[in-house]
């Protein structure tokens, strides 16, 4: 009868956690892969009052991707900055998806319609239906405000593919935009402002 000291059994089994734990990461790391992305570039923006402006764009997206599944990208950080013929304006910033650009047709002032990548964060800011958020500059500061009626129907006109945005040498001109666009499979929502969008609902 053994009175004393761990068994060879008990040091056996507390030598096999170590080995545990490795191969239980080594799962993580292969059913689901994460990557950390930054992209930056310069493109045109047709307005909608016939205008054309310089915006510049910088993203910071989180890159994630299953076995036998199509790789997805998250938006963590999302930068925007705007020069027309009166200079540089205020750096729009939040954790959205820029869908369009435009301007009040009363007021002149720029606005922003954006949209999420993801249910959660679509859910974290308050779920609205349609899934879109709307921020104004106004006095020189970006407000988040309720969508204007003036937006819906509007065509998306921001570049939606930042990887080839980010590969173009000098500014995206409109008509490699246009030609992106063409080529782009997008729910209708992405495209066009819709009243009766839904998240992920084409």
């Amino acid at each position: 009868m053994r009175t004393g000291g761990k068994s060879p059994m008990h040091k056996l089994s507390g030598q096999r956690w170590p080995i545990r734990l490795a191969l239980s990461a080594l799962v993580v790391v292969v059913v689901c892969s994460c990557e950390f992305r930054k992209t930056g570039w310069e493109e045109e923006v047709l307005l909608n009052n016939s205008k054309v402006v310089r915006v510049e764009r910088h993203d910071n997206v989180r890159r994630s991707q299953r076995i036998g599944d199509k790789s997805s990208e998250f938006i963590l950080e999302s930068r925007m900055s705007i020069t027309d013929s009166n200079g540089r304006k205020p750096e729009w910033r939040d954790g959205l998806e820029i869908l369009l650009l435009a301007t009040d047709p009363v007021t002149g002032e720029y606005v922003v319609v954006c949209t999420a990548t993801d249910e959660i964060k679509w859910r974290e800011r308050g779920s609205p239906a349609p899934p879109y958020w709307q921020f104004r500059l106004r006095d020189g500061k970006w407000v988040e405000q309720p969508l204007d009626d003036f937006v819906f129907e509007m065509d998306v006109n921001m570049v939606f593919d930042r990887n080839r945005a980010s590969k173009h040498s000098g500014v995206v001109p409109l008509a490699t935009k246009a030609q992106w666009m063409s080529q782009y499979s997008a729910a209708k929502y992405l495209r066009t402002i819709k009243r009766d969008a839904r998240l992920g609902i084409d």
